[in-house]
């Protein structure tokens, strides 16, 4: 009964570790997630996250390739 208490106080450590604490996460929902280097423990952990939305289209920005920009689906940005 110990072991198990123990083991399952670690999954939750470690999961709250590598969702870089983000703890309000939609089940089911699609997200952009940015992972960077972690600790030994943990190699990777998510930085930064964005809930996708309906109707809208996710690419690399032209600008700055490593973030992600969004337009409204049919939008041509004229």
């Amino acid at each position: 009964e110990g072991e198990a208490a123990g083991e399952a106080k670690g999954t939750k450590a470690g999961a709250e570790a590598a969702l870089g604490g983000f703890t309000d996460w939609v089940s089911g929902a699609p997200y952009i997630v940015r992972v960077k280097p972690g600790t030994d423990e943990v190699p990777w952990v998510i930085s930064t996250r964005t809930q996708m939305q309906p109707d809208t289209d996710y690419a690399l920005c032209q600008s700055d390739p490593q973030s992600v920009c969004t337009q409204a689906t049919g939008d041509t940005g004229e």
